[in-house]
């Protein structure tokens, strides 16, 4: 599956567009209906990783309360800190969609904020102190 973030765009830029699709040999032209345009392309993956990309945006939205583009994996690693619950973690990086949005913590955090990866606040998983070591640049 080819996943990416795009914006359809109206019938009649669809249509405009349409009659601008001729002339040049051996192309292959998008069919109006399929026409859009694409903020980002995010690749080829399986409907496991469209599923996981789609877990990250709604648990930012819904533990953060932002909204973000989602990007590539930053860090995937097997969390054992609870030994008879062991857990994959997956990080990615990602973009806010509002630059100026602000954390608001979820119903499950006392607080949510912006933080220099290199000093952090008292952290849940002990994953979470690997990578931002990691961006921090140590």
């Amino acid at each position: 599956m080819r996943l990416f973030v795009g914006i359809a765009l109206p019938q009649d830029i669809r249509f405009r567009l349409s009659l601008l699709c001729c002339g040049l040999p051996n192309i292959r032209w998008v069919q109006p209906e399929n026409m859009h345009l694409t903020l980002r392309f995010i690749g080829e993956v399986g409907d496991d990783g469209a599923r996981r990309i789609e877990a990250a945006a709604r648990e930012a939205l819904e533990e953060a309360g932002v909204a973000v583009d989602v990007g590539e994996p930053l860090q995937v690693a097997s969390n054992f800190h609870e030994p008879g619950r062991p857990t994959i973690g997956a990080w990615f990086a990602a973009t806010l969609c509002d630059p100026s949005a602000a954390p608001v913590a979820g119903d499950d955090a006392v607080e949510a904020a912006w933080f220099d990866p290199a000093s952090p606040p008292p952290l849940a998983f002990p994953n979470d102190a690997v990578l931002l070591a990691r961006l921090a640049g140590g």
